[in-house]
C-alpha cells in the first residue's frame, strides 16, 4: 500500500513539473511573439505522459468536473446517480436486516448467560481445531 501511494505521489509531482513547464513555455512563447524571437521547444516522453494520468490532481479534475463532454448524454449521469443510490441503500437494508443487532448495553449481560458462553466457546474452539490442522 505504501509503494502504491508513493508511485502516486511520485507521478503527482511529476504532473505539477509538468504543468509548471508548461507555464514557462508558454511565457516564453509570448515574450517571443513580441521580439520575433523563437521560443525553445521541449517534448514530453511517452513515459512522463503515462506517468501523469496517474496524477492525484489530474485525476481529480476529471472526476470532479460538472462539464459535459461532445456525445454525452446528461441524462445518462442521472441515471448513474439514481442507481448507486439504489444499491447504497439497498446494501444499508439487507445488513440491518441480516446482520447481528445487538444493543451494546447488553454485551455484558449476554456474556454472562451460559447459552452466550456455549457460542462464544464453540467459535473459539472452531478457530483453534482449523489453526491446529493448518500446522
Amino acid at each position: 500500500m505504501v509503494i502504491y501511494i508513493g508511485f502516486l505521489v511520485m507521478c503527482t509531482l511529476l504532473d505539477l513539473r509538468e504543468r509548471q513547464e508548461a507555464a514557462e513555455r508558454a511565457d516564453c512563447k509570448a515574450i517571443a511573439s513580441k521580439s520575433d524571437a523563437a521560443a525553445p521547444e521541449t517534448s514530453t516522453t511517452g513515459l512522463t505522459k503515462t506517468l501523469v494520468r496517474f496524477s492525484f490532481i489530474r485525476n481529480a479534475e476529471a472526476v470532479l468536473s460538472t462539464k459535459v463532454h461532445e456525445g454525452n448524454l446528461p441524462v445518462i449521469n442521472g441515471i448513474r446517480v439514481i442507481s448507486t443510490a439504489w444499491i447504497v441503500l439497498f446494501h444499508e437494508y439487507f445488513v440491518q436486516l441480516f446482520g447481528v443487532n445487538v444493543n451494546v448495553l447488553d454485551i455484558p449481560k449476554v456474556k454472562r448467560e451460559e447459552k452466550s458462553v456455549t457460542m462464544i466457546r464453540c467459535k473459539i474452539n472452531s478457530r483453534r481445531r482449523c489453526d491446529d490442522t493448518r500446522s
